[in-house]
């Protein structure tokens, strides 16, 4: 894993043997805005189960009248562990880099929002 420990600086992170997975796109966290991670399954499924997430907030924030370009998409967990045993539970840590790349990220962004008329206002810096 990429991260590092924001208490002992460690950078030996990992997944117990299920995670939660948060998607938070503007400040909004809609209840279905979650995806259960188990370490070891193919990287796709992850991708797959945040490609609906997404779907499912952009199919509600395009019949929205007033909205505004989208400008923060935050993917992240709290259940990372540290082999310090850390108390980290509420550092909500990007996974963007460990399980899914910018690129990807970006790219999936990219392609539900035309299919459900919302504009980004989002660079690849954005998404770390």
């Amino acid at each position: 894993m990429g991260q590092y420990c924001p208490k002992c600086f460690s950078d030996s992170l990992s997944f117990p043997t299920s995670a939660i997975v948060h998607v938070v796109i503007n400040g909004v966290r809609m209840d279905t805005g979650r995806i259960l991670f188990r370490p070891g399954e193919k990287d796709d499924i992850f991708k797959k189960d945040l490609k609906t997430k997404i779907k499912e907030f952009f199919s509600w924030y395009g019949s929205l009248q007033n909205k505004t370009p989208i400008k923060t998409v935050k993917v992240f967990s709290n259940d990372y562990k540290c082999p310090n045993r850390c108390s980290i539970r509420d550092a909500n840590l990007s996974v963007v880099n460990d399980l899914v790349t910018p690129n990807e990220l970006m790219g999936l962004l990219q392609t539900v929002a035309q299919n459900y008329d919302v504009s980004l206002d989002i660079s690849l810096k954005d998404l770390i």
